[in-house]
């Protein structure tokens, strides 16, 4: 019994043993099982990292600007918590970051200073549970750059439509604007909009049919700055204007000064490049101290771009201060053309503004950085860049704008945009940056000019109704009438004269039979200069004039002594050739071609004026401009017409023989060559079949008509 029962006893404990292993085994199992659940292995960490610095600067949590960093994490993602350790000038900041989930890249803010006057080296380390990553860099010298933006609506004078239809979209404008000046006036500062109407032709024309109280509002407006206004009526060819012309374009300037008792001091010319030398001395003698020029983007953007210089006028002693900013046209090109501005612009009923579900969508970011990046490596001196605000040519107003900059500055510390006017532009660039900025002398030759050369004729009458205006108003003075001169006449007729010269010229698309309208309208400002310059030259000398009379007064309304050749008419010479100074003595004179009878008054006094009799006789013979075969001389200059082209082949001093025409050229002086719609300028014509004729014969007028 004992046996079995130390039997059966081995056999229970022996099973017993089995049941306690099985026991810890499962047991073993599932805490292992419970393990894995609950608390995972230690996730790994990157094995390296790379660095790339960022070109803007943003607000650091102390309230300065540092310079971004983006750190890549290669080998595996970042996973939290992790101290991001940044040493730079024996100065160290700690960050800690925890991103459990794990993140590929990390943004860094440098420590103030860091990167701004001179490139530097930051050591950057990474630290983990696990390991310890680190890199150091060197950050180039980034500018804290400061960006003014200059809203407005490009005027052209048509060319988009009809002008009275542009005239009232700008008008509408000047609400517009005015309005949203009002809404963001608490944005913070920079992002307040300001709105530029560019060019003095709109607020004229808005002033014109304002009620009394949008009258109060607008001078309010310019008060408070929401409005800010240039002082050149518009965008004019200045080489296509006479000296007093030039003054003219500033003259609505005073009137507006007066309204609102705020100066003007500024003026702005977009979308034509240059401008003639004698502006410089007319801006300053009228109160203007800065230009801004935005000129369009087909021209040669160099080398002045970007390169402000104190203009120096012909006088020697007036200066104002240019800049040629950024082009006006990259509005269009960053968001007018992508949100369909074009040609319907301001055709659809209801709208009057420009307005999308993002502000910050086609903005102005890659122009910025890429334009303050080529600056900072062409070394230039100035940590301002200005750039124009335009959706398109006659555009409504961008009203995503102030949003756009009031969301891009509490992004970014640097590049800081800033909605501004010319005259802050002018002024901030003055004060910090005025001693280093050259003065430059001379004419900054004007291009986009070809609407002048498509219409010479047209031209030409607003270069004769110019001097009409400036004779009629010194005559009126001379003859001392007893009526004060025709102001409000004067002053219309110089602005057909000044909208002849503006730079617009016929319709964006020739062949639509909306052209046809505009260019009409276009060729009235020469014609109404033309026709009510000669009404008021007319009105002028009709006090003294006496019909039938032979007595012909020549005035010289000239502040210095002269001689020079007098026209008369078929009508006013009718009585004969021979033309007799004071005394009796015969004057040189000649019957032309066309019936008319010139003759030569000399020593005329300064503001004064000789008479002069037109009797029966012959002409006083004398030797005076000859021609032999297809040459012309007048003893100061020779000139030959080449029978085959009709072009003028040789031009030359007879004293010196000095000769003017390049003979290296095949086309010479004053060549006619035709060019038929966009062909290239290889396929150009040139006349045939020339035909020389003399039309006058001397002794005072010479001429070769080429047909």
């Amino acid at each position: 019994m004992q046996n079995e029962i130390n039997r059966d006893s081995s056999v229970i404990s022996t099973s017993r043993w089995i049941i306690w292993i099985l026991t810890v085994s499962v047991i073993f199992s599932t805490i292992l099982a419970d393990k894995t659940l609950a608390a995972p292995a230690v996730p790994s960490s990157p094995s390296s990292f790379d660095c790339k610095v960022q070109p803007y600067y943003k607000h650091r949590k102390d309230g300065k600007p540092g310079r971004e960093v983006t750190l890549t994490f290669k080998g595996s993602k970042l996973y939290g918590p992790a101290t991001i350790r940044v040493e730079y000038n024996s100065k160290t900041e700690e960050t800690v970051v925890n991103e459990p989930s794990g993140v590929d890249q990390l943004s860094v803010l440098l420590p103030a200073g860091a990167g701004v006057e001179n490139e530097c080296q930051v050591r950057i380390s990474v630290i983990t549970p696990k390991n310890e990553l680190y890199r150091s860099i060197i950050v180039p010298a980034k500018r804290q750059w400061t960006v003014y933006i200059y809203p407005h609506s490009h005027v052209d004078i048509g060319y988009t439509n009809t002008q009275d239809f542009v005239r009232k979209l700008h008008i509408k404008d000047m609400e517009v604007g005015i309005e949203l000046a009002k809404k963001t006036q608490n944005y913070p500062e920079g992002s307040r909009f300001v709105w530029n109407p560019e060019a003095l032709w709109v607020t004229d024309n808005y002033l014109k049919v304002a009620t009394p109280e949008q009258k109060k509002d607008f001078i309010d407006a310019v008060r408070k700055g929401w409005v800010c206004l240039d002082g050149d009526y518009d965008n004019s060819n200045t080489s296509a204007c006479s000296d007093e012309e030039l003054l003219n374009l500033f003259h609505t300037s005073h009137r507006i000064q007066n309204l609102t008792g705020v100066p003007i001091t500024t003026m702005v010319q977009t979308d034509v490049p240059g401008a003639s030398w004698g502006i410089s001395q007319a801006a300053f003698q009228n109160g203007i101290h800065g230009f801004i020029g935005f000129p369009n983007l087909g021209t040669v953007r160099k080398p002045w771009e970007n390169n402000p210089f104190y203009w120096v006028s012909p006088d020697g002693k007036s200066k104002i201060l240019f800049l040629q900013a950024f082009p006006y046209g990259f509005g269009y090109n960053i968001k007018g053309s992508k949100i369909g501005l074009g040609k319907v612009q301001g055709q659809i009923p209801g709208i009057d503004r420009i307005s999308t579900n993002d502000p910050t969508a086609n903005f102005l970011d890659p122009l910025i950085f890429d334009e303050t990046a080529k600056l900072e490596k062409a070394n230039s001196p100035y940590d301002i860049f200005v750039t124009p605000w335009s959706l398109a040519d006659n555009s409504f107003i961008d009203t995503d704008l102030p949003d756009a900059v009031r969301l891009w500055n509490e992004k970014y510390a640097y590049p800081k945009l800033i909605i501004a006017g010319a005259k802050r532009i002018i002024n901030d660039f003055e004060s910090k940056y005025g001693s280093i900025i050259p003065e430059i002398k001379g004419d900054y030759t004007e291009y986009w000019t070809d609407g002048l050369g498509s219409d010479a004729r047209r031209v030409g009458m607003n270069r004769r109704a110019t001097e009409n205006l400036v004779q009629m108003e010194t005559a009126w003075s001379m003859l001392d009438n007893k009526t004060p001169s025709p102001r409000n006449e004067i002053n219309e007729s110089w602005r057909y004269c000044l909208l002849g010269a503006e730079h617009t010229w016929g319709y964006q698309d020739p062949a639509a039979p909306l052209a046809k309208k505009i260019e009409q309208t276009k060729a009235s400002y020469f014609e109404d200069a033309f026709k009510t310059s000669n009404e008021l030259l007319a009105k002028t000398f009709e006090p003294i004039e006496k019909t039938g009379s032979n007595k012909i007064a020549v005035f010289n309304t000239l502040s210095w002594d002269r001689d020079g050749l007098i026209t008369l008419t078929k009508d006013q010479s009718t009585l004969g050739d021979r033309v007799v100074d004071e005394k009796g003595k015969a004057v040189l004179s000649q019957r032309l071609s066309t019936g008319e009878l010139v003759f030569w008054a000399k020593d005329i006094p300064a503001l004064g004026s000789k008479l002069y009799t037109v009797e029966k006789g012959n002409a006083k013979k004398s030797k005076g401009v000859r021609i032999k075969g297809n040459t012309i001389s007048n003893g100061i200059f020779s000139v030959t017409v080449d029978p085959k082209t009709g072009n003028i082949s040789s031009l030359t001093d007879p004293k010196t023989g000095h000769e003017y025409v390049d003979k290296r050229s095949k086309y010479g002086v004053n060549s006619y060559l035709y060019l038929l719609g966009k062909d290239s300028a290889d396929k150009t014509s040139t006349p045939y079949d020339i035909i020389l004729k003399v039309k006058e014969k001397g002794p005072l007028v010479t001429s070769i008509l080429v047909e």
